[in-house]
């Protein structure tokens, strides 16, 4: 019998930014070398930093190929921000671009996280039902990433929301980082 083995890792190249929301295409471009250059093969690409390259003036085309020429896909985007609320036309209007910049680049799963320090349960639960809605319009995956300074803190909460959202293309991200400083530890 042969076992093949599947790398699923790929390197969040957001931190390269130094947190900035606001990129260049300069600036994007050498994210983009330095994860080719340490080895990986693909990449979390964040919406936003593709969104203001291209508004900054440079061509989906162009910010793509970078990605391509250097052998790098790009199978999660993030990230889905402000869906907690329940406010489905919010989400939508929220949430669209960065569906829109995944398919654009052939990603399978898109990413979100709360940002709230508070969640309402249901409402939560109305709006990543909804993520799941969209995403799945689109052949698409939506995994959830807890942030222990937030209203989802925890795996625990985390699992219990993609759980009661109860979709077939939801699940987890699990950060290492996050993990470790979850409330009640790991």
């Amino acid at each position: 019998m042969s076992f093949v083995r599947e790398e699923n890792l790929v390197l969040c190249n957001a931190p390269l930014v130094g947190g900035s929301i606001e990129v260049t295409g300069e600036q994007l471009k050498t994210i983009v070398d330095a994860s080719a250059d340490a080895g990986f093969k693909g990449v979390s690409l964040w919406a936003f930093h593709h969104l203001a390259v291209v508004g900054g003036g440079t061509s989906s085309e162009v910010v793509r190929s970078w990605h391509l020429d250097r052998g790098l896909s790009v199978p999660i985007v993030e990230s889905l921000i402000g869906w907690e609320s329940g406010d489905l036309a919010a989400i939508e209007e929220q949430c669209g671009p960065t569906f829109e910049v995944a398919n654009y680049y052939g990603a399978k799963t898109v990413a979100g996280v709360v940002m709230s320090s508070e969640i309402n349960s249901d409402a939560a639960t109305a709006g990543l039902a909804k993520l799941a809605e969209m995403a799945g319009e689109r052949g698409l995956g939506v995994c959830i990433e807890w942030l222990p300074w937030t209203g989802l803190p925890d795996l625990k909460s985390a699992w219990k929301l993609v759980q009661d959202a109860d979709a077939e293309n939801l699940g987890l991200v699990v950060d290492t980082w996050h993990w470790l400083r979850q409330p009640g530890g790991p």
